[in-house]
């Protein structure tokens, strides 16, 4: 199979249906391959994965375990930290969105930050504000999308 960067023997396994293992081939790209646009927010910044996940699908489902359901993907607990036993769980998209590393806000913060925005505060102010968060971010928040009180 030359020409393939990314292949695994345990697709001869008949793994490559599991419910997990598109994420852990996504996982590996995100940190492998320059060519994925997201590449620059985890590679590009030093993110790994653990030699043991890279090379082997099953290590990395015994250590993470089963995904929940369909609305789960990766989650680093420590941004700063790569890809490894102890740093990864399955959470939903709103659980990520207060793990990002551009700010680990509170409910505190998200009350905060509705009520300078009825003061009149816009989006993009917020988001100078509390830690270069995107326009989207901060309305996903003030619409109650994430963060609901």
């Amino acid at each position: 199979m030359a020409g393939r960067k990314y292949t695994t023997t345990f697709e001869q396994h008949g793994l490559s249906k599991h419910p997990a293992y598109r994420s852990w081939c996504n996982m590996k790209a995100r940190c492998e391959n320059p060519n994925r646009p997201d590449y620059k927010f985890y590679g590009g910044r030093g993110i790994t994965v653990c030699d043991q996940w890279r090379k082997s699908f099953v290590a990395f489902l015994a250590d993470v375990g089963e995904k929940p359901g369909p609305r789960y993907s990766l989650d680093r607990i420590d941004n700063l930290r790569g890809y490894e036993p102890g740093n990864v769980r399955w959470a939903t998209h709103t659980e990520q969105m207060r793990n990002c590393r551009k700010t680990n806000l509170t409910l505190a913060d998200a009350e905060m930050i509705r009520k300078l925005r009825r003061w009149g505060l816009t989006y993009a102010a917020l988001g100078l504000l509390y830690g270069g968060m995107t326009k989207q971010g901060i309305r996903d928040i003030v619409l109650g999308k994430v963060w609901k009180t």
